[in-house]
């Protein structure tokens, strides 16, 4: 049984639902055991054990909606460490959650402050999965977060909607673009919107040069002037004060957002009548576009592969590997595939066989009548995966019903530790009910990428 939690923290946006179902599409369809858990309202969910056991019906019918149907708040990253107003611990409150549900992973969807509590867990050894969302693409190691591309075509209509009154009435209109301290949606918008004015957070404005733009534009019989403002923008002597310095002015400042203040100086400077626009949440509301509905899909896709194929920890040493979600596979050896085409061919569909070296190893216990390549035939053979020696199981403090390899010359004997320990040795038995714990040898280029060895927080590898 897989057991998956998921959460959407933060500010919601347009594809938060079809992201959610793009993970339980790609699980349902991979993994016949599934439970997904949904917490309620973000992090606060996971907290105060307040989750819900979610069905497939959950999931039907979301692509095309937004919002988020599990709810959402914001819990800012710097109290998470801070007790609540009752003494709990809130980190130990999340985990204490994830294990009680014994849950395999859990995915958590939402922005930067999200992404930092996400890691903040993966430290605490739980196994986490982040899905990029918000509509201010700002995100590290992502070029596209999802959300990014509905809040364009919303503010982009807002621009467009903004251009027949500005003509009709040769005014100056500011078109206030959300984006917090980044840039990204106020320029896509305002370049596929025509605006002739693009202020940005990164780009500090001068507003001698935008009253100079708005004059040269009336003095070639333009007589109007649509400017995309970024809710961030920040003017040059504004960006020449300290943190604290712009922090007290913003407190005390008499204009509720900086496209009214740039408005105020262009009409004292020129003269013209301006006005303001503020598309504001609607840029972060209503249904998912074509683009984001696809690449939430992709990306639950990406994700629910992510949780299949890191089912890796090590035990003990550092070529010695168990994969923990797969210890249960169990097998017939009268089938048309034998055990050892069951582990290299079907099994390492599961993980990252990259990973791994091959490397000869004495003959296991493989039923002969069985053909398995030519590598069965004499007394060793190579392959990326095997079963377990008796020190494997040892050495990895594991007491379970599994095969292993007894390296016996006769290769219809094989052995089955139990759950108390004890060995059993004798013909494979078909209807045996024992598993396959499978073992493999790392490429030499494999590093242990982080992680602490253990079933909660395995190592995680790369190359």
């Amino acid at each position: 049984m897989m057991r998956i939690g998921m959460l959407t923290s933060g500010g919601d946006c347009q594809a938060l639902n079809a992201a959610m179902r793009g993970v339980v599409k790609g699980l349902s369809a991979n993994v016949s055991e599934l439970e997904i858990y949904g917490f309620e309202n973000g992090y606060k969910g996971l907290i105060y054990g307040d989750y819900r056991h979610l069905t497939s019906a959950d999931f039907s019918g979301i692509l095309t909606k937004g919002g988020t149907i599990l709810g959402s708040s914001r819990q800012p990253f710097k109290l998470m460490r801070v007790p609540d107003e009752n003494g709990l611990d809130k980190v130990e409150a999340m985990k204490q959650t994830y294990h009680k549900l014994n849950l395999d992973c859990l995915v958590i969807l939402g922005g930067n402050g999200t992404q930092k509590t996400a890691n903040l867990l993966r430290e605490e050894g739980l196994n986490v999965i982040h899905l990029p969302k918000t509509i201010d693409n700002d995100i590290y190691g992502t070029d596209v977060t999802f959300g990014f591309q509905s809040a364009i075509n919303i503010a982009t209509e807002a621009i467009d909607c903004i251009h027949t009154t500005a003509a009709s009435h040769n005014r100056v209109f500011i078109v206030e673009v959300m984006g917090h301290k980044v840039g990204w949606l106020t320029l896509y918008a305002g370049i596929a919107g025509g605006a002739d004015i693009i202020l940005l957070p990164e780009i500090p404005y001068d507003i001698n040069k935008i009253v100079e733009a708005i004059q040269k534009r009336s003095k070639d019989g333009k007589g109007f002037t649509i400017l995309a403002v970024a809710e961030g923008a920040i003017s040059k002597e504004d960006a020449a004060l300290s943190k604290k310095e712009y922090k007290a002015k913003l407190a005390n400042s008499k204009y509720p957002s900086v496209s009214y203040e740039v408005a105020d100086k262009i009409k004292e400077v020129c003269g013209t009548e301006v006005r303001v626009a503020v598309p504001g949440h609607t840029q972060r509301g209503g249904s998912p576009c074509p683009y984001d509905r696809v690449l939430c899909t992709r990306l639950g896709s990406a994700a629910a592969k992510a949780i299949m194929d890191e089912t890796i920890s090590i035990n003990g040493e550092s070529y010695d590997i168990s994969f923990s979600n797969q210890s249960k596979i169990s097998y017939n050896v009268n089938e048309k595939d034998n055990m050892g085409s069951l582990l290299n061919n079907n099994i390492t569909s599961y993980v990252k066989t990259g990973l791994f070296s091959r490397k000869k190893l004495n003959s296991l216990n493989y039923k002969k009548s069985i053909s398995y390549s030519s590598e069965i035939k004499g007394s060793s053979y190579s392959s990326k995966l095997h079963l377990p020696s008796m020190y494997d199981l040892f050495g990895a403090s594991i007491a379970a019903s599994y095969w292993y390899g007894n390296y016996s010359s006769d290769s219809n004997i094989g052995c089955v530790m139990t759950y108390d320990y004890k060995l059993y040795c004798g013909k494979y038995n078909p209807d045996s009910k024992s598993g396959v714990r499978l073992v493999g040898y790392f490429d030499k280029k494999t590093v242990v990428k982080g992680g602490k060895g253990t079933i909660d927080n395995p190592y995680t590898l790369t190359k």
